[in-house]
């Protein structure tokens, strides 16, 4: 499974994994063939409690054809 981390910046140039630590929403930009599988997300409040979603899987089919 790959865990995101609602605490750790992703954003920026270069990156594909945009995370946003208010909805706890991913955003992936060009996804790919390896971005497929299981993925889950964490968060851990201000007094350490770890909240976890329920993970979610990814199917990528392949390249986009216009």
């Amino acid at each position: 499974m790959i865990t995101i981390n609602t605490k750790t910046e992703m954003s920026g140039t270069g990156h594909r994994y945009i995370g946003d630590s208010i909805t706890a929403a991913l955003h992936i930009d060009n996804v790919r063939l390896e971005d497929d599988g299981i993925w889950g997300c964490t968060l851990e409040d201000d007094q350490g409690k770890i909240l976890s979603g329920r993970p979610v899987k990814l199917v990528v089919l392949g390249k986009l054809r216009l």
